[in-house]
C-alpha cells in the first residue's frame, strides 16, 4: 500500500471519517458494539496488555474484512471494523484511558504496515 501523505496522515483522515460513519449509524450498530464489548469482557480480553489487544484488533479486522469478501487492503472496510473494535474496547474497559483516536490510529497503522 502506498500512502501519498504518509500512513500517519492517512490514519488521521480515516479516523475522522470513521467517527462520522459510526455516528451516523449509531442506532443501527449500538447492539453490535454492546455485544462485542460484552464478548471482550466475558472472554477476559480486557485483562490482556494494551499492546496485545491492539494486535488482536489487527487480526480481527483482517478476518472481518475477508469474511465480508472485501480486499484486505480496502481502507474503507478495514476502517469500519477498526472503528467497531475500538468502540467496543472503550465500552468494555469503561474508562477513558485510551481514546478512540489513539486506538484507531494505532490499529490502522499496524494493520496497513503489515500489508505493505
Amino acid at each position: 500500500m502506498i500512502f501519498p501523505f504518509g500512513i500517519e496522515k492517512e490514519a488521521e483522515i480515516y479516523c475522522t471519517s470513521t467517527k462520522v460513519a459510526l455516528k451516523s449509524q449509531e442506532r443501527n450498530i449500538e447492539p453490535q458494539i454492546a455485544g462485542m464489548a460484552n464478548n471482550l469482557i466475558v472472554k477476559g480480553v480486557v485483562n490482556f496488555p494494551y499492546s496485545t489487544i491492539l494486535q488482536f484488533m489487527v487480526t480481527w479486522t483482517e478476518q472481518a474484512v475477508r469474511a465480508n469478501g472485501w480486499n484486505i487492503q480496502d481502507e474503507d472496510g478495514a476502517s469500519w471494523w477498526i472503528g467497531l473494535y475500538a468502540q467496543s474496547y472503550i465500552r468494555a474497559m469503561n474508562n477513558n484511558e485510551h481514546s478512540f483516536d489513539e486506538i484507531f490510529k494505532a490499529v490502522f497503522i499496524k494493520y496497513f504496515k503489515d500489508k505493505q
